[in-house]
């Protein structure tokens, strides 16, 4: 088997980036697990990982997910989820999962059916996931708290709504706030990805989304500066409109997006001001409580799942 006959395979080729049309593989199989070191996986990174659906129905503006999975959703059935789960615990002892769906909450009715699957099995096992604002219900999050959810993390983005409208999320800072307050009241801690220097984000944008994460309080805000740049994402439009990128330009090496409005510098010198002030904000790029070392020995203590809330 070459390169070339491996579908969706990206690679170079004499100097030339190459990627092979992409096929869409059925979704009713069980991973091969067995091919892992679980043990070593679990030991390292904290948790195992399961896919309960394919495909992502949002047209955020930086997002490769529609991309590479397509914009379609493809449902696993919540019945064969829980095998696989089920299957996880009793052959590899694999005690916390995370799923890595695009976004699990969406379809609710399928998140749903999953936690009353987990439930009605009565599989012990603790797991956290990927979510949207939009559609977090009280009545989900206290389901998901039942099925064994320990966390959940929101691509939130930021709090104020001009940049979400230029990021094209299709949820509000109120969205947030109500999801975050759905997750307080079912017990669930919750984290929220921002991602600093979007198109036409400045002072005033940067401070309220201060201002919102100060209001609703999460587990932990991770702060993340600049949006990389993707090839087929409207970013990419915007960054050759801007004159970040050139047209045609090769995008393997990583190339950021950081808003014209929001000098660098002075963007940096902002949050870094503002995570040190707020416990709960991390900011890795700064080292803002995300220390290696502390995270390796963490791990070692048999830790398991995320760490955002802990540190």
């Amino acid at each position: 088997c070459t390169f070339s006959e491996i579908p969706g395979l990206c690679f170079m080729e004499r100097g030339r980036f190459i990627r092979n049309p992409q096929e869409f593989f059925p979704f009713d199989h069980t991973p091969a697990r067995s091919l892992l070191d679980n043990r070593r996986y679990l030991e390292f990174g904290g948790m195992g990982n399961i896919q309960s659906k394919r495909g992502c129905p949002f047209k955020c503006a930086y997002c490769t997910y529609p991309i590479i999975d397509g914009w379609g959703l493809r449902l696993k059935e919540p019945a064969a989820v829980a095998e696989e789960l089920e299957a996880m615990t009793e052959e590899y002892g694999i005690d916390y999962v995370f799923f890595v769906d695009d976004i699990f909450n969406v379809p609710s009715e399928h998140a749903a059916g999953i936690c009353e699957e987990i439930i009605r099995r009565g599989l012990k096992v603790d797991w956290t996931c990927f979510a949207t604002p939009r559609g977090m219900t009280g009545e989900l999050a206290r389901l998901m708290k039942r099925a064994g959810c320990r966390g959940v993390e929101f691509g939130s983005d930021a709090g104020a709504a001009e940049t979400l409208k230029a990021l094209e999320k299709n949820f509000t800072p109120d969205d947030i706030a109500s999801a975050s307050e759905a997750c307080k009241k079912a017990g669930l801690p919750d984290a929220h990805y921002l991602l600093l220097g979007a198109p036409g984000e400045n002072y005033v944008t940067f401070r309220e989304t201060v201002s919102l994460f100060d209001r609703i309080r999460p587990s932990a805000v991770i702060a993340m500066k600049g949006l990389r740049v993707y090839p087929g994402t409207a970013l990419q439009r915007r960054a050759v409109e801007d004159g970040v990128i050139s047209p045609g330009q090769s995008l393997l090496e990583p190339v950021f997006y950081i808003s014209q409005n929001t000098e660098s510098r002075f963007l940096m010198r902002e949050v870094e001001k503002t995570a040190r002030e707020r416990r709960n904000w991390i900011v890795p790029s700064l080292g803002i409580r995300c220390d290696t070392a502390l995270l390796a020995a963490l791990r070692r203590k048999g830790l398991r799942g995320p760490l955002w809330d802990m540190l």
